[in-house]
């Protein structure tokens, strides 16, 4: 994932799998909020008419 420390580039061992414990767990609460956004992203015709009447 793009912008999150690089283990590679660590100084010794436990640097590096901190870093990458770290970068994992990141990316654990990110994708895991995507995958929770993503249950409300598509509504079904009933619910699209409803929300259209309400705005209008």
């Amino acid at each position: 994932m793009a912008g999150l420390p690089d283990p590679a580039k660590a100084l010794s061992t436990t640097e590096a799998l901190l870093t990458q414990a770290a970068n994992d767990a990141v990316e654990e609460m990110v994708i895991g909020r995507k995958r929770k956004r993503g249950e409300y992203a598509s509504y079904c015709e009933e619910t699209r008419a409803k929300n259209c009447a309400l705005r209008n």
